[in-house]
């Protein structure tokens, strides 16, 4: 999985509140927290709301943003761009649906962490993620990955060990 720095702990935590406080998935989320998690770095090409078109991922890498503007389209690893700027074949990497999968919310959830998540009665779920022996704080979502992915975003915004911040 990726690792996320302290550095970007802000973002991490803004990022965890936009994703409780969304109606449900949602692509240009998934692509702010890719772009977070995985420090991608936007390409010079924008769109008409001044949008990146496509990220760099440190791996070198291109991966696009989404195109349509509902926040629904999708976020695809197209390759190398050609001389003619067309791409050279697709390939099956694409940006996880953090915000509309279980099992994609589960890739953010830090190395040898534990997690849980609950139903209370008539609220959102809920999720929490254990990090060293400790309960972090509850997040809650719409739906199950929301919960964990908004959990899983607050754990990485936290030192990397108990006494990281004592050293």
């Amino acid at each position: 999985s990726g690792k996320a720095g302290i550095a970007n702990a802000g973002a991490l935590l803004e990022l965890a509140a936009r994703v409780e406080a969304a109606m449900g998935a949602h692509r240009i989320l998934d692509r702010d927290i890719a772009v977070a998690v995985f420090n991608l770095t936007p390409t010079a090409g924008r769109d008409d709301d001044g949008e990146p078109y496509k990220y760099i991922h440190p791996n070198g890498r291109h991966v696009s943003a989404p195109y349509d503007g509902d926040g629904k389209g999708p976020m695809l690893d197209y390759g190398d761009a050609d001389e003619w700027g067309g791409f050279i074949g697709w390939d099956a990497f694409s940006v996880p649906p953090y915000t509309a999968s279980l099992d994609a919310a589960k890739t953010l959830v830090p190395d040898n962490c534990g997690y849980v998540i609950w139903h209370p009665t008539g609220k959102k779920p809920s999720a929490s993620i254990e990090k060293h022996g400790v309960w972090g704080d509850y997040s809650s979502g719409a739906d199950d990955a929301s919960a964990l992915t908004a959990a899983a975003l607050r754990a990485r915004a936290q030192p990397l060990s108990p006494h990281s911040e004592d050293t």
